[in-house]
């Protein structure tokens, strides 16, 4: 947290996407933490390929003007 503030001060705000992987290992996947800056978790495997595509839109969608 304190290493975001940081970036975040000194050069500004950066898209970031929260990528959980390996999400085909365990179908009970538990998350007991809140993510930070309010980033929504995309979960993603690997080898299936899901989420892949749905975490890149994500982090492009930050990066094109409104």
């Amino acid at each position: 947290a304190a290493l975001d503030a940081r970036v975040r001060h000194e050069v500004g705000p950066l898209p970031a996407v929260l990528v959980y992987s390996k999400s085909d290992l365990d179908s009970r996947l538990e998350h007991h933490h809140r993510p930070p800056r309010d980033l929504t978790p995309v979960l993603t495997s690997a080898r299936t390929g899901e989420g892949v595509e749905a975490a890149f839109l994500a982090l492009a969608e930050q990066l094109l003007p409104p």
